[in-house]
């Protein structure tokens, strides 16, 4: 059995630096088997790293260190992170690690929301590593979400949202993955690997998953259903359900055939 195709580590309101409000940060949280809390005082068991090696780890905080921890200090803002990106780096030696600017700034004007962002930035470049990446997320001027109309509450994105801030990242990271891991992205190489296919179809290529169906991307939206818990297999089925036309080559078996090195 092939691993998962991605691994989720999250919880609502964690921020980067100790803030009394948010809990234990997720440079703390990060190596543990499970999420812990204050009142435990330490880590129960830490995480085996070695069983499941991501080819991209994907890094979004910042935002919450903006919203609980004003004021906070950008340069102990960016020391922790660097010192973050260090401990993923010596967890996943060959990685690529996707650095997230906070998608809000782009919807606020705040002095400090700037600077925590900046501070992300540095701490990227700090690395001196060619496979660590800064992502910008668009500006107050040309902003990727409708700050009205892509927010739940002008933080957290709704629906609509969240599959337009996916199908920006993919846009965003896309060349800089396939340059790195060629076999990942349909593209034959010469130790013989098959292109990528999915939804264990091998006539949905990359092509037939970067298809839009309405206004996002087949993959888009199967990757989204997946994020709120449906398997690869039932998200398949509902795009190809929904977009009959477009989609019908997305779902022939249950099981994906991503090629992996």
């Amino acid at each position: 059995m092939h691993p998962p195709d991605f691994q989720v580590v999250a919880r609502s309101g964690i921020s980067v630096v100790d803030i009394e409000a948010t809990g234990v940060p997720m440079p703390l949280e990060y190596p543990c088997e499970d999420f812990y809390w204050d009142w435990q005082g330490s880590c129960p068991s830490l995480h085996d790293f070695s069983t499941w090696q991501a080819d991209v780890v994907v890094i979004n905080l910042g935002t919450n260190d903006y919203v609980y921890g004003n004021p906070i200090q950008p340069w102990l803002f960016k020391q922790i992170y660097f010192a973050f990106l260090q401990d993923i780096r010596a967890k996943y030696p060959t990685s690529i690690i996707a650095v997230i600017e906070p998608l809000l700034q782009s919807c606020s004007e705040d002095s400090l929301l700037r600077d925590i962002s900046d501070a992300i930035l540095q701490a990227a470049v700090d690395m001196n590593d060619d496979r660590v990446f800064f992502y910008p997320t668009g500006t107050v001027d040309e902003p990727w979400l409708s700050c009205r109309d892509d927010y739940i509450d002008y933080t957290h994105p709704n629906i609509a949202g969240s599959i337009k801030f996916a199908d920006k990242l993919y846009e965003s990271m896309k060349d800089d993955i396939c340059s790195i891991f060629p076999n990942k992205c349909g593209v034959e190489t010469t130790s013989g690997n098959v292109p990528v296919t999915y939804c264990g179809s091998s006539s949905c290529t990359q092509q037939v998953w970067d298809t839009l169906a309405g206004q996002y991307a087949c993959g888009s939206r199967i990757r989204w259903l997946q994020s709120q818990g449906y398997s690869e297999s039932e998200s398949c089925t509902i795009v190809r359900d929904e977009f009959p036309t477009i989609a019908h080559t997305l779902i022939h078996h249950l099981k994906a055939t991503l090629v992996r090195q």
